[in-house]
């Protein structure tokens, strides 16, 4: 019996040190998912707004990604090709609005993370006249910056319209 009672006692020492490790680390995880969150969301309200200044804001300097051709794509290159789909985005489109934004999936580790993402983006399509909804999903990696969580790759996989 008194085995049992030793044997239950390290159990609960065992749960209780792991509990000390595990429980900062999920509270900081979803302090993290939070911030990211929110980070997201300010990047598509600029993004719906057209606001190319303040979407920049939250791109790492360290940006690294692939266009849809195939090209490898820095900082500068990333710059150059989302102020030319901003001018033609505010051309073409109004009454942006991009709401539901869920993270599908996310993997933290340290300072970076990845997540996929979903929303709803809804806008009018000034050439045909129709409003279009769609429900992309995205990949977005992003790394902590001087305390804010800045992007370093934008993978975009374009959802169906509804109807």
């Amino acid at each position: 019996m008194k085995r049992k009672k030793k044997i239950l006692f390290l159990l609960f020492v065992l749960i209780v040190q792991i509990s000390f490790v595990i429980l900062p680390t999920l509270a900081q995880t979803d302090k993290d998912i939070q911030e990211i969150i929110i980070s997201l969301e300010n990047f598509f309200v600029d993004f719906s707004l057209c606001d190319f200044d303040s979407l920049m804001s939250k791109i790492s300097a360290r940006y690294h990604g692939v266009s849809f051709e195939g090209n490898e794509i820095d900082y500068t290159k990333f710059k150059t090709i989302t102020k030319a789909n901003i001018d033609g985005l505010s051309k073409k489109y109004i009454e942006n609005s991009i709401t539901n934004l869920q993270i599908l999936k996310s993997y933290i580790q340290n300072d970076e993370v990845t997540v996929l993402v979903q929303y709803s983006w809804k806008r009018f399509n000034l050439e045909t006249a129709q409003d279009e909804s769609i429900e992309p999903k995205n990949l977005f990696s992003l790394v902590k910056e001087n305390g804010s969580w800045k992007i370093t790759v934008w993978k975009i996989r374009i959802g169906e319209k509804k109807e």
